[in-house]
């Protein structure tokens, strides 16, 4: 599994967030991020399910309101 940095999620949220300019810090929130709603949302779980080799569960989806949760839950996987 590739460990998630700043970088990889950068290139994430760009291919994601067709609007969204960065940049992507630790700190960044769903709040932060323009069209970041349920819909991007699981087009974000997809991009980084295949990105990092991973599944979530439910759970886990449904804690992914920052980037800083993201890379927490992308690394207790592995």
């Amino acid at each position: 599994m590739k460990q998630p940095d700043l970088e990889t999620l950068s290139t994430v949220f760009e291919n994601v967030f067709d609007n969204w300019i960065g940049p992507l810090t630790a700190e960044t929130t769903q709040k932060d991020v323009p069209g970041w709603d349920s819909l991007a949302h699981v087009t974000l779980i997809i991009d980084l399910e295949i990105t990092f080799s991973v599944k979530f569960t439910s759970e886990e989806i449904g804690r992914m309101t920052s980037v800083k949760d993201i890379t927490a839950i992308i690394r207790s996987k592995g």
